[in-house]
């Protein structure tokens, strides 16, 4: 499955509740494609309801990333460390449709949890239905 049919999938609630890998090579357009498809979602009314979660490696990435993706502020809550970069967005983190965070907050906060629990990721009461790793995923073992 191509990135823009995976990312359409989950916006649909149509993705199985598995993860994907787009293995593509660096400079080839994955953060071009991501950013046109949350351009595209943000733009359709029957997509209101749809939230964004995309995960950045580092800091040094969203500043970047939020300028070239152009999310109107009021749709965009961004979590990090930085007092900076986290006003570039002025929803609070379960009003916007797109949530920006950094891999190490989403790591600290979930603590080996499940997604499905993890509240402070929720848009509007729910789990996001699409969520984006940007880069490097390594999987952690769960301790019992």
């Amino acid at each position: 499955m191509d990135l823009t049919r995976t990312l359409e999938a989950m916006a649909e609630g149509e993705a199985p509740a598995k993860f994907f890998l787009s293995s593509l090579d660096p400079g080839v357009g994955k953060t071009q494609t991501i950013t046109h498809f949350v351009d595209a979602l943000l733009s359709s009314p029957i997509h209101a309801d749809v939230g964004v979660l995309i995960c950045v490696a580092r800091l040094s990435e969203l500043g970047n990333l939020i300028h070239d993706m152009a999310i109107p502020e009021e749709n965009l809550a961004v979590v990090t460390s930085n007092p900076t970069l986290n006003a570039l967005g002025k929803a609070e983190p379960n009003r916007a449709q797109v949530l920006i965070i950094t891999q190490q907050m989403i790591e600290k906060r979930l603590n080996c949890g499940r997604f499905s629990d993890a509240g402070q990721f929720f848009y509007d009461g729910s789990p996001r239905a699409v969520r984006i790793w940007d880069e490097s995923y390594l999987p952690v073992a769960r301790s019992r």
